[in-house]
């Protein structure tokens, strides 16, 4: 991720600079770092922008360290530079196994059969030869620290973990908790 964010900024950087030799510099900037100054003065001229945007995190979305999405992120941005006329190429940092988000299909098959939402989180393990695995199921408690997460840890061995439940609406709880109407007095 760190990875990403390098080379978006350095790409951004790269094209602020032909625009910052067109365009003054905006007056009362807080910051005298050059970079964040070129960065900040494309934004009202660069057409570029919401393309780029667009590609990095909708179509190319997700880039796991050393998943295909990271690969196919590295490969656009160097066919993108090179298009611009930039000479550019990978980087090797570290060996790192590559990891895949695969199908992941969840049944409630008691009380009711029902299916459910869920993902794997990233660097999840497989399941034995991608078979299927019924095991119970355990809610990650509120724990006040990392002392009362290991002392829980053992409940958890061999059961799937359920950390978050999907939201009724996109607000949190304490949302409507904190912008709820008070009841009228009664007489």
């Amino acid at each position: 991720m760190r990875r990403a964010l390098s080379v978006t900024l350095l790409v951004a950087a790269f094209v602020t600079t032909k625009a910052t030799a067109q365009f003054p510099q905006p007056s009362g900037f807080a910051v005298e770092d050059p970079v964040l100054r070129r960065i900040w003065s494309i934004e009202p001229t660069a057409r570029s922008l919401p393309h780029l945007a667009q590609v990095l995190f909708d179509s190319l979305g997700p880039r796991l360290t050393a998943s295909p999405g990271m690969t196919a992120a590295q490969n656009w941005l160097l066919a993108t530079v090179h298009g611009w006329g930039i000479t550019a190429r990978k980087e090797q940092y570290g060996t790192w196994r590559s990891w895949r988000r695969g199908k992941t299909h969840i049944d409630l098959v008691a009380p009711r059969a029902r299916t459910l939402e869920g993902t794997a989180l990233a660097w999840s393990p497989p399941t034995p030869r991608g078979r299927p695995l019924r095991a119970s199921v355990v809610i990650l408690p509120d724990v006040a620290d990392s002392a009362a997460l290991v002392a829980w840890l053992p409940q958890a061995k061999g059961k799937f973990v359920l950390i978050s439940m999907p939201q009724p609406t996109c607000r949190p709880d304490d949302s409507w908790r904190s912008g709820r109407r008070r009841a009228p007095p009664t007489r």
